[in-house]
């Protein structure tokens, strides 16, 4: 399977190493840090998921037996498996499941009532993503959008400081007096800088959520057709049936499409019918 989301990803990080004096060496840093330490932890506690544990019997047990039958039919199909991935469960009747980052995905308590077919379907789409490397790329593209918008909010304090400490230099001076007027063209000047860096931040929050969508689109067909390719097609276009709501309403407008991290089930299920099985 193409790695899609790591290469992405240390093309980014290289990037960031390229913009040193922008700060590109910390974003780097807390890029990776986020990435394969703190994201995938903080998403655990989040979700209050529990590792799976087999001894524990029920539905731990069906759990780790339909996660081992995928793993051996990742591995039978010819694709490097991961050693150290763990499999959680996540408490709570919703039928959803997820892909923490590059060590563990997680399983709702809702999704274990099905049939363990269905059951190995959702997991085999979940390591898909795991696999690809989906959830690292989107932490590391959130910590890049943050990392611009904080430089942003650097160089807007850096200048309105810059500024009025040249304002004051030159009332020292003698250059001009200060006075109410002197005051009034520095603080709107101050302020226009203000209203500009806000209106950039502006900007890169909106487009970081498109990007981050679009990636989330992507990632989405992506895992479906790995998971169809290893015989769960029938599976996971009945579990998208019954329990992935539509995004593809007629209520959503253009823009509201574009900010959707998941593709509409037609088009998901369009997809999988294409898929050779």
């Amino acid at each position: 399977m193409k790695r899609r989301g790591y290469s992405i990803s240390a093309v980014l990080l290289v990037i960031d190493l390229l913009c040193f004096s922008f700060g590109g060496m910390f974003v780097a840093i807390a890029s990776l840090i986020y990435a394969f330490a703190i994201g995938e932890y903080i998403a655990r506690i989040r979700y209050r998921a529990i590792p799976c544990n087999s001894s524990f019997g029920g539905k731990h047990a069906k759990l780790d037996n339909c996660y081992q039958r995928v793993r051996k039919k990742i591995i039978a199909d010819g694709h490097r498996f991961p050693n150290n991935v763990r499999i959680y469960m996540v408490p709570g009747d919703e039928m959803n499941a997820y892909c923490f980052g590059a060590k563990s995905i997680g399983v709702t308590e809702g999704i274990l009532n099905l049939d363990s077919r269905t059951v190995e379907a959702v997991i085999a789409h979940e390591l898909g993503h795991l696999m690809s490397g989906d959830s690292v790329l989107n932490m590391i593209l959130i910590m890049n959008f943050l990392g611009i918008i904080s430089v942003l909010a650097v160089f807007q304090f850096a200048m309105i400081a810059g500024v009025y400490i040249i304002m004051i230099i030159c009332c020292m001076m003698g250059l001009f007096r200060f006075s109410f007027a002197s005051y009034f063209v520095t603080n709107k000047i101050s302020g226009l800088i203000k209203f500009i860096i806000d209106v950039a931040k502006t900007v890169v929050l909106h487009v970081s959520k498109l990007v981050i969508a679009a990636f989330g689109r992507k990632s989405e067909f992506m895992a479906d057709r790995f998971a169809a390719k290893l015989g769960y097609t029938f599976y996971l276009k009945r579990f998208l049936e019954r329990f992935a709501p539509d995004t593809a309403t007629s209520e959503q407008t253009f823009l509201s499409v574009l900010y959707e991290t998941h593709p509409s089930t037609i088009l998901r299920i369009q997809q999988l019918n294409t898929i050779d099985h």
